[in-house]
C-alpha cells in the first residue's frame, strides 16, 4: 500500500483530496494547523469506514517544527507521494494597501512552508523515488489584480515546481504542479454571491470548480510510472483561456 501526505488536510481541497486518497486505496497521513475538531471528525469518520488515516498538527510555516516532526514521522512511515496543499490568501487589497507583515506571512505559509516540508520528503524519497504534487493558482500563471501577495507566492511555487522537476528527475522523483481556478471551497467565502455568479459566467465550462475536480488529476499524478514531470496543469474550467 502506498502511502500519501497531504498538507492542510481539513477542509476544502485539502479533505477533498484526504478523502480521494482513501478512496483509492492509499494510506493517507495528513497535517492541519488549528482545526482539531475538523481533523478528528475526518479521521473518525473515514477509519470508520475502514481507510487506513492519520491527522497530525503541524505548522508549516515554522521550519523547525516541520523538520523535527519528519525527524520523528520518518522512523515509523515512509512518505510515496507528497501534496503540498496548505495555503493562505489575503482579502483583495491593493499592493500598496498591504503591510509588510502580511506578505511575510503569506509567504511563510505559502513558499517556506511548501520549501520546508519538500526539503524533508524529498531526503526520504531520495533512493526510492516519488512524487510530489503542489497545489498552485491560477493567479501564479496570469497574475491576480488586488492579489498581488498571493499570485506572487503561487508563481514561486510554479517556478519551484519546475526547478525541482529538473532537480530531481535523476532519483525518480517526479514533480509536477496542479494550478486551480475559482473553486467552491471556504477560502473564496470572503466573495459575495454576485462575485461568484460574475466568476462563474466568466468561466468556459459554466460552473465554479470543486474538490473532487481536483482529485483525478492528483491521482494520475500519483502514479509511480507516470511519464509526466515538470508539468503545471491548470483546472479552472477554462477561465484563463
Amino acid at each position: 500500500m502506498k502511502t500519501v501526505f497531504i498538507t492542510g488536510g481539513t477542509r476544502g481541497i485539502g479533505k477533498g483530496l484526504v478523502e480521494g486518497y482513501c478512496k483509492a486505496g492509499y494510506k493517507v497521513l495528513f497535517c492541519y494547523k488549528n482545526s482539531t475538531e475538523k481533523a478528528t471528525e475526518l479521521e473518525q469518520k473515514l477509519t470508520n469506514l475502514g481507510y487506513q488515516v492519520k491527522g497530525y498538527q503541524l505548522d508549516i510555516s515554522s521550519y523547525y517544527d516541520v523538520e523535527k516532526f519528519f525527524t520523528k514521522l520518518f522512523e515509523s512511515e515512509k512518505i510515496d507521494v507528497l501534496v503540498n496543499n496548505a495555503g493562505i490568501c489575503l482579502p483583495q487589497k491593493m499592493l500598496i494597501d498591504t503591510t509588510i507583515e502580511e506578505w511575510e506571512n503569506i509567504f511563510k505559509t505559502n513558499v517556506t512552508g511548501v520549501f520546508a516540508v519538500t526539503k524533508m520528503v524529498a531526503k526520504q524519497m531520495m533512493f526510492r523515488g516519488g512524487n510530489i504534487i503542489n497545489i498552485s493558482s491560477m493567479w501564479g500563471n496570469v497574475g491576480g489584480s488586488c492579489e498581488a501577495c498571493y499570485s506572487s507566492s503561487k508563481g514561486a511555487i510554479n517556478s519551484l515546481t519546475l526547478a525541482l522537476a529538473k532537480e530531481l528527475s535523476s532519483a525518480n522523483i517526479k514533480v509536477n504542479c496542479i494550478s486551480l481556478g475559482v473553486m467552491d471551497t471556504d477560502m473564496n467565502r470572503h466573495l459575495t454571491k454576485e462575485d461568484m455568479e460574475e466568476l462563474k459566467q466568466n468561466t468556459p465550462l459554466g460552473r465554479i470548480g470543486k474538490p473532487e475536480d481536483i482529485v483525478d488529476v492528483a491521482l494520475l499524478l500519483s502514479k509511480e510510472d507516470i511519464f509526466i514531470t515538470g508539468q503545471i496543469i491548470t483546472v479552472d474550467g477554462g477561465f484563463t483561456l
